[in-house]
């Protein structure tokens, strides 16, 4: 085989290992984007849950706190331990968004 003809090969074999290493980190950048933008819309949902949640807090404080007296007392509780509960999810996901986006 002449230099010349190996020289060639090894162009064209260096030329198709570039261009997969450009296409891989268009797809990474892609990918990470993609993953940016569902951890801002995390911590946006994140942000309006705690806030209800603050609402319903500040509502259930002001209410009576017998609950044989005032049954919706019991109702609020249960929907805010549900939107606790989203809320912590939610915190889940943004945490594990960040770690994928660290990688």
């Amino acid at each position: 085989m002449l230099l010349q003809e190996l020289e060639t090969r090894l162009d064209a074999a260096f030329s198709l290992l570039e261009n997969s290493v450009i296409q891989h980190q268009q797809l990474w950048r892609q990918d990470f984007q993609s993953l940016q933008h569902q951890l801002e819309q995390c911590q946006a949902r994140e942000a309006q849950l705690r806030e209800h949640n603050a609402i319903l807090v500040g509502k259930l404080n002001s209410l009576d706190t017998s609950p044989d007296r005032n049954p919706l007392l019991h109702k609020i509780k249960i929907i805010s331990s549900h939107i606790d509960a989203l809320a912590k999810d939610a915190a889940a996901f943004r945490q594990s968004c960040q770690l994928s986006s660290t990688r």
